[in-house]
């Protein structure tokens, strides 16, 4: 479906996603599979800087090396974001940078 612009919605989508993420950092849990990964994948397209947080190490190197940098930057910690004290311990990756 095209909008008045003769973009179709989904381009339309991505370009907002792009001025509205491009270069913020952003957290994507439950990043390592299924809807997160695409989120995760969906960030990087837009030029966000994602950290991605699981609870497997190696679905975690995995689903890095799959959604690629596409010039961002992709970090990843260990987290299961049910415990609170794993939460509370979280790297500073993770914590917001000031205007990020």
């Amino acid at each position: 479906m095209m909008d008045g612009t003769g973009m179709s919605h989904i381009a339309a989508s991505a370009a907002w996603a792009s001025i509205w993420y491009a270069g913020k950092r952003v957290l994507v849990t439950g990043g390592t599979s299924g809807i997160g990964a695409g989120i995760a994948r969906g960030f990087v397209e837009a030029g966000a800087n994602v950290v991605i947080a699981g609870r497997d190490a190696g679905k975690l190197a995995q689903v890095k090396k799959e959604v690629g940098d596409g010039g961002t930057t992709i970090d990843t910690i260990m987290c299961n974001i049910r415990n609170e004290a794993e939460v509370t311990a979280t790297p500073p990756v993770a914590k917001p940078r000031k205007g990020k």
